[in-house]
């Protein structure tokens, strides 16, 4: 056992969006986002175990704080900023920069996030979902079919 070699210990990269408190009439996106607490406990445990971390905010300057931060797997909770396929933006840059990270891939995310499209791809391997309807203006005729009680989720 003396002579076994010791690997050295892991560097495990945080990446995150931080929520950061602002009030906007726009669409909330920072509901979705984790505080300083959240983040920190994370960390913790990691710590506990003798791993370094690196905390990564995915911001404008992500790719480079990813670059800097000389992680070898990153612990992804980022939601991503903008438009639809914002939860598979993080996921993507790592992929396209070979660094390993916990969570589903960017095309998982990117699928998943649109209701309707999961539901297509799920009917085509005769996975059974919930009839639906994909409402795409305020002024639409319910779908007979449909029966109470719905459940209505955004797409």
């Amino acid at each position: 056992m003396e002579n076994e070699s010791v690997p050295p210990l892991l560097a495990v990269g945080i990446t995150y969006n931080l929520k950061k408190g602002v009030i906007s009439d726009a669409e909330d996106i920072e509901a979705e986002y984790d505080s300083v607490d959240t983040i920190d406990a994370i960390a913790d445990v990691f710590r506990s175990v003798g791993i370094r971390v690196e905390y990564i905010e995915a911001d404008a300057d992500i790719v480079e704080k990813i670059k800097k931060a000389k992680v070898d797997i990153v612990f992804n909770i980022a939601e991503g900023a903008n438009g639809r396929g914002r939860e598979a933006q993080i996921p993507a840059i790592l992929s396209f920069l070979g660094i390993p990270y916990s969570g589903s891939d960017e095309t998982t995310l990117a699928i998943a996030l649109d209701k309707a499209i999961t539901k297509r791809y799920l009917s085509t391997y005769h996975i059974l979902t919930p009839d639906y309807q994909l409402v795409t203006t305020p002024n639409f005729q319910l779908d007979p079919s449909l029966q109470f009680p719905l459940i209505v989720k955004p797409n």
